[in-house]
């Protein structure tokens, strides 16, 4: 009988594993022509599967364009527009050209739109996911908070509170709560005179549902039980 339970509870494991491990994980990087800042094939923060905007636009031009983000079934998709884009710092490594060429935020500002986030949720197993926002500048000293929408409703507001310097550039990174909205809309708020309203890239990871991760406990329990 116990035999059976293990072959039961590892099944459930391998079901679930699969669920949240694929594909939960995705992300868009803003970038031009230049061949150094683009992220395809390459890993940074930890993540390898990363969407180029480019050769959606020129560079230093109004910046307006779309992508089928990759790793989501094909059922993400990022829209955005921006005044221009621009470079800020030096970059020798993907970690370094993740935030080298950003979305600026002259005129109206950028605006990022990120739909059939729902449908991604239901494709992996998930219902909700957090959203990560990289920031970067050559001429400031901090960056805007940052309104995340569902189109109609502030969702949440988040606010970096840890820059960093490189050569020549001024770099952040900002992480949101558990949101579930299908439709997401990355908003910054209006620069002022010291702190930017940039944005280099987006990231959003999808949170397993409560049960699956209990199942992925209990079957961790059940591996090691198993093994002593």
């Amino acid at each position: 009988m116990k035999s059976k339970c293990y072959v039961m509870v590892l099944a459930l494991l391998v079901i679930t594993s699969g669920l949240v491990s694929a594909g939960n994980v995705i992300g868009v990087n803003f970038c031009d022509a230049w061949d150094k800042p683009h992220m395809e094939g390459k890993t940074a923060d930890g993540f390898d599967n990363w969407t180029d905007s480019w050769p959606l636009w020129n560079w230093d031009s109004a910046s307006n364009g779309s992508v089928v983000v990759r790793g989501s079934n094909d059922l993400v998709t990022c829209t955005w527009s921006s005044p221009n884009t621009w470079a800020g710092g030096y970059e020798d490594t993907s970690e370094q050209q993740l935030y080298r060429v950003y979305l600026d935020d002259g005129g109206n500002g950028a605006l990022i739109t990120v739909s059939g986030l729902g449908e991604w949720l239901t494709s992996i197993g998930a219902t909700s996911y957090s959203v990560r926002i990289y920031h970067s500048t050559d001429n400031g000293s901090g960056f805007m908070g940052v309104d995340l929408t569902d189109g109609t409703s502030i969702l949440e507001t988040v606010q970096e509170t840890n820059h960093w310097t490189t050569d020549g550039g001024l770099r952040a990174f900002v992480d949101s709560g558990a949101l579930s909205a299908s439709t997401l809309v990355i908003d910054p708020l209006a620069r002022d005179s010291a702190n930017r309203a940039t944005i280099a890239a987006f990231k959003i990871t999808a949170i397993p549902e409560p049960a699956t991760m209990v199942l992925l406990a209990l079957g961790g329990l059940v591996l090691r039980r198993k093994h002593s």
